[in-house]
């Protein structure tokens, strides 16, 4: 056989091999695509906003403070377009923030975007445009109930980096009312609230802390302001 027809034959099975793998439904980085455009609330876009993309996992920082896992990550262009590569096939929660470059008041909040993705399918998904609102805060108590409170707990929001410690040795643990906490900047789209408990031996970055409960709330009012009330909570 000639080098040439060797080579040939060579291509052509590679070629095979390619459209092999596409019809058993391996993915490839183009098919595994976010896109859309933010818009801020007044019709412009949101030039700057951070896309980010997390998973279900929520690990510890290098701060040892917990966060959903980043997956990917992104920056809308000047007309408020952007587009976001996810590395596989996997559920998904998806942020855009835009931060106001002065602030008009000391209670400002960015405006922000936020949804679950529950579907594990990699596929391109083209989400058109995005209107972003003004995110709120959120208050609440967490009361620890059956166990003693040694470790600290943390309070956030599912799919983002927005967690707060509540520490039992803070005034009013052993009160029946509860130990407050606030969450400012929340996602107003956001629907779940997630309490962790840090882990008592010492853990290295990344690992994943154990969840305790997760508390489901309602989309919030218009004041851009809710209490969740008091959540019982089973330390570890």
């Amino acid at each position: 056989m000639s080098k040439l027809r060797f080579l040939h034959l060579s291509v052509l099975c590679l070629l095979a091999a390619g459209c092999s793998d596409r019809l058993a439904g391996t993915s490839t980085t183009a098919e595994n695509t976010v896109t859309g455009t933010a818009m801020l609330p007044g019709g412009l876009p949101a030039a700057g906003a951070v896309v980010s993309a997390r998973s279900a996992q929520v690990v510890l920082a290098r701060n040892r403070v917990p966060q959903s896992l980043l997956i990917g990550l992104a920056y809308a262009d000047s007309s408020g377009r952007f587009e976001l590569k996810l590395p596989g096939a996997m559920p998904f929660y998806l942020e855009i923030r835009r931060v106001p470059k002065v602030p008009a008041a000391a209670d400002s909040f960015p405006e922000s975007w936020f949804h679950e993705f529950p579907d594990s399918s990699s596929k391109p998904r083209r989400l058109g445009e995005l209107l972003l609102e003004k995110s709120i805060l959120l208050q609440g108590r967490l009361r620890p109930l059956e166990k003693p409170w040694v470790t600290r707990a943390w309070v956030g929001i599912a799919g983002t980096d927005n967690f707060r410690s509540l520490d039992p040795a803070q005034p009013g643990v052993a009160d029946t009312a509860g130990v407050a906490f606030t969450l400012s900047e929340a996602p107003f789209q956001a629907h779940r609230l997630a309490i962790y408990a840090e882990p008592e031996v010492s853990v290295d970055q990344l690992d994943e802390p154990l969840p305790t409960e997760g508390f489901e709330f309602p989309l919030l009012d218009a004041q851009g302001f809710r209490d969740v009330g008091v959540i019982p909570f089973k330390p570890r």
